[in-house]
């Protein structure tokens, strides 16, 4: 479906929710053809993927066997800016520079929003309620440093069965 406005993606809300506008996990490839706007790509062998993965400007949509959504995913934070596709409201993704895991962390105080933290060797994922897991990598010097240094590398939103 060709739409003639932006998309409306508000990051907090996303954050929140789980949300893109109505657009959530479990829906299949069908209704979002039908009731959303049409991907920029569709692609049904992306990379290493068994699966469909279509593309909506910078955001992935990847889809299981049975043609359902189960991820959105974008790596491109510093690009989450408004464009032709999308109307952002970008929150604290704003300056991607700013987006360390002390600097998350406190945004995510400030809003209530619960988290679990998880810990590896060179990264950190904050799983939030609404099942958006945000990722976290530690640079070469960052990795010396404190983890509270390591900066976002992406954020995601995964079909609760597959988290």
């Amino acid at each position: 479906m060709k739409l003639s406005h932006p998309i409306r993606f508000d990051l907090l809300e996303f954050l929140k929710f789980g949300k893109l506008d109505f657009i959530k996990v479990g829906q299949t490839k069908e209704w979002i053809l039908a009731n959303f706007a049409d991907p920029d790509g569709l692609n049904n062998k992306m990379l290493s993927h068994k699966w469909p993965v279509w593309t909506y400007d910078l955001l992935e949509f990847h889809f299981d066997q049975n043609n359902e959504l189960f991820l959105i995913y974008t790596d491109y934070l510093e690009d989450l800016k408004s464009n032709n596709r999308f109307e952002i409201s970008p929150w604290i993704f704003e300056d991607a520079s700013k987006l360390t895991l002390l600097f998350v962390l406190a945004a995510l105080n400030s809003q209530q929003i619960d988290y679990q933290k998880v810990t590896r060797k060179k990264g950190v994922l904050l799983h939030l309620t609404s099942g958006v897991t945000l990722s976290f990598t530690a640079t070469d010097e960052a990795l010396a440093k404190s983890a509270n240094d390591w900066m976002m590398t992406s954020l995601s939103l995964t079909r609760a069965d597959e988290a």
